[in-house]
């Protein structure tokens, strides 16, 4: 309901911790155990659930979190490879997700709240990584070095893949925004420049607009707030 934010805090030891606070910034509380190794979360509708990567086992994983109980569940701890980059359909309740396949490629996959029910969505030489679903869950946008490293659309089967930015500008993170925006944000760079920016576009990438411009520093790592009228 957009009254949350989850994110993850990277210590000066390397752990990676998950936090939430307020929209306004305040009310901040650790939901991780000291020094753990969690990352990538995700909401589920209505804020019940975060789904999050996590190097618990050793190497990285999929675990969901009761935001109620504190209990933790491994959706995807016996699966081959490593998982990341959740993201959770609120319209399907589906989890669409990143897998390292041979050769350090990583592909995309899907399965349902409880981890069950897995199965490949796209599957290649190819890397394709980072997924974002659409509001109603029939789509997805993601990252992908197929013809060229840029943004592609994808149908919530796998088929129907496009490009949607040049690759010129090295987008990668993409988040689509919920149904009253219809927007996809990312980072990227502007040409000749150094420095990482955010940009928004629609979903056929079309009207792309530069939303920084930050000539000495970084901006990255963009995500959407649910719950607020634009």
């Amino acid at each position: 309901d957009g009254r949350w934010i989850a994110y993850s805090v990277t210590r000066a030891d390397g752990s990676r911790e998950l936090w939430r606070m307020s929209r306004n910034g305040r009310n901040a509380r650790r939901l991780s155990e000291e020094g753990a190794q969690d990352y990538n979360p995700a909401w589920s509708s209505g804020g019940v659930y975060l789904i999050f990567a996590s190097m618990r086992d050793g190497r990285p994983h999929l675990y969901r979190l009761d935001m109620a109980t504190g209990e933790v569940t491994p959706l995807s701890a016996t699966a081959a490879g490593s998982q990341e980059w959740p993201d959770w359909s609120w319209a399907t309740n589906r989890i669409v997700f990143e897998q390292s396949i041979n050769g350090g490629v990583t592909a995309l996959y899907t399965m349902a709240a409880d981890g069950s029910g897995m199965q490949p969505l796209l599957v290649g030489p190819h890397s394709d990584a980072q997924p974002s679903w659409s509001p109603a869950g029939d789509q997805l946008v993601f990252w992908g070095s197929r013809s060229e490293q840029t943004l592609y659309r994808a149908n919530a089967d796998g088929t129907g893949v496009v490009p949607l930015v040049s690759r010129t500008l090295r987008p990668f993170a993409p988040h689509w925004g919920p149904a009253v925006w219809s927007w996809i944000v990312f980072t990227g760079y502007r040409p000749g420049s150094g420095y990482s920016e955010v940009f928004r576009m629609m979903p056929d990438g079309t009207d792309l607009v530069l939303l920084t411009h930050n000539e000495v520093d970084f901006d990255s790592a963009t995500g959407w707030l649910p719950g607020v009228q634009p």
